[in-house]
């Protein structure tokens, strides 16, 4: 019984070491928790200088976390509030700060979010950081390692002055062998039998195979999820002709992204190519219409549709329409003045709007794909007015360069999702695996264990140690089998019984002799001879001295 509680208690305290380092082994060593010791006032009053912020990685974040990330900008980590999530672009602020953290961060840069945290626990951390510090208690461990398990000298001369010791020399009252102590069974080392390499990896194995099992079969293999399924995009363009050849423009036409001057064109035309896209078997269709809205910096504003609705079938489509810019600035010109705010600007949204509907992967769908290309309209100037992203007061960051601004407004594109079935996973630690995967890896070392258990019974058993060979060897003494003591002493040889096998082992090392084993006998004596005497010791169930003299065994 007290050997299964062992087990069971190795089991629980393996247990234990295994969720430890689930949630609480550092990132340096693949586990999923950062300890950061905080050095500034940024954050009071919840944290101080010198307390230990404990941060675990998320699958999300929202603003009003906690996040430690790693700062482009001030080349360390940071531990600050999120203030302002856009276009995946993280801002952040101290709590004790009147000002935004420069720069922004993605979601590469951030390494966790605050799990807890405890005060003053950082100083400790950074002590033990300190190089000079790390060297100390390496040198430290060094020496006990190596001069921990010192043994005591058998050389020439430890012989020498036992020898002399034990011929005339007195022992101090108290005192026993080296590495005895007195009144204690305590050695100066324990021998227990090694614990084999199947049980160990037997119970590792099955100790895994049971946390994966559980978790896998716990789970479903599949799972019901939103994944994307297709893909929207569409292109703009438009083009407009001089009125005149001596016009500042050397083609003759406008160029996307420039200025158009309404004094050398006359007509405008707008175009919109629709494009559908899906990795999955799909078959939409739907209906595509150009608008432009018209607006001022009032309540006004009118509605132009450029081209009705028109329906396709297909992956693309396209739209498209012509207005006169003449009687677009007759149009804001008599509206500017009929308001009283002559030279007032206007903007003209082009807005193409696409539904589209059917089957992708088997699954029904139905969208719309609405962007708009934004322009500003002055009384003598069209132009476009795409709108860069604006970064929260206080942030810097290099702002998307003007291609790169046009190259958007130009193309837009929108993803859809459909609902699908997917392979569930499992999270462990930082890694995924999926659910199949763990059921398989749980079968295979719940066999491996079975195999190494099961190795055992062709083992060859390995030899039990007696109680009085466990405490030879506890001795440093070694144990010599012989048929009888007569091949060690004459009959009428003096003889001295000892109490106890613990006592005659300390009398062997003090005398540097062997331990003789009479197995003649059932059960065995033992003895030592030394300077003509032989110490016995036996248990009652062996014949007495005299018996043993008279039958001519010593």
């Amino acid at each position: 019984m007290g050997n299964a509680w062992r087990g069971v208690c190795q089991v629980l305290v393996l247990a234990g070491l295994v969720l430890a380092w689930v949630f609480f082994a550092p990132v340096q060593l693949g586990g999923s928790t950062m300890y950061s010791a905080t050095v500034g006032t940024s954050m009071q009053p919840l944290f101080y200088k010198g307390d230990l912020a404990i941060v675990r990685r998320a699958s999300s974040y929202k603003v009003g976390d906690i996040v430690l990330y790693e700062s482009e900008i001030l080349h360390r980590p940071v531990l600050h509030r999120i203030l302002v999530i856009q276009d995946d672009h993280y801002y952040f602020k101290g709590d004790n700060n009147k000002f935004v953290d420069p720069g922004y961060a993605t979601s590469n840069h951030l390494l966790g979010k605050l799990w807890f945290h405890i005060p003053k626990a950082g100083k400790v951390l950074s002590w033990f950081g300190a190089p000079t510090h790390t060297a100390l208690l390496a040198g430290i461990a060094s020496a006990f390692v190596l001069l921990g398990g010192r043994r005591r000298s058998t050389g020439r001369r430890g012989r020498k002055r036992r020898g002399r010791r034990r011929r005339g020399g007195k022992q101090p009252a108290g005192a026993g062998p080296r590495g005895a102590v007195k009144g204690s069974a305590r050695p100066g080392f324990f021998h227990r039998p090694r614990k084999s390499v199947e049980n160990i990896s037997g119970t590792i194995a099955l100790l895994l195979a049971a946390v994966l099992l559980a978790a896998g079969f716990g789970a479903p293999l599949k799972k019901t999820d939103s994944i994307t399924g297709f893909h929207q995009s569409g292109t703009f363009s438009y083009s407009a002709r001089t009125l005149r050849p001596e016009s500042i423009y050397p083609t003759g036409a406008a160029v996307p992204g420039g200025p158009i001057y309404l004094d050398d064109f006359n007509m405008m035309t707008v175009n919109f190519a629709y494009r559908f896209a899906a990795t999955l078997a799909h078959a939409v269709h739907g209906t595509v219409t150009l608008r432009a809205l018209i607006a001022s910096g009032t309540t006004w504003h009118n509605l132009y549709t450029l081209q009705k609705s028109t329906p396709f079938t297909g992956d693309v489509a396209h739209t498209g329409g012509t207005f006169s810019l003449e009687q677009l600035q007759a149009l804001t010109n008599r509206i500017s003045l009929e308001s009283g705010t002559p030279g007032a600007q206007y903007t003209v949204d082009l807005q193409p709007i696409v539904t589209v509907s059917g089957l992708v992967g088997g699954k029904p769908i139905k969208s719309t794909f609405s962007p708009v290309l934004p322009f500003q309209l002055a009384p003598s100037v069209l132009q476009l007015n795409i709108a860069t992203a604006v970064a929260p007061p206080g942030a810097t960051y290099a702002a998307p360069s003007p291609a790169a601004t046009l190259a958007a407004g130009l193309h837009p594109s929108q993803s859809g999702t459909i609902p699908g079935v997917t392979a569930n996973e499992l999270t462990i630690v930082r890694y995924h695996l999926a659910v199949s995967s763990a059921r398989g890896l749980g079968i295979g070392l719940a066999g491996l264990a079975i195999l190494a258990f099961a190795s055992k019974l062709f083992k060859r058993r390995r030899e039990v140690w007696s109680h009085e060979k466990r405490i030879a060897m506890r001795y440093g003494c070694i144990v010599v089998d012989v048929v009888s003591f007569n091949s060690v002493a004459m009959p009428a040889q003096a003889s001295t019984e000892i109490p106890d096998f613990e006592s005659l082992a300390r009398l062997a090392q003090y005398c540097e002799r062997p331990i003789l084993r009479q197995i003649s006998e059932t059960p065995s004596a033992y003895a030592i001879e030394d300077d003509g005497r032989l110490y016995v010791y036996r248990s009652s169930a062996l014949p007495p001295v005299a018996h043993l003299a008279a039958t001519g065994t010593t």
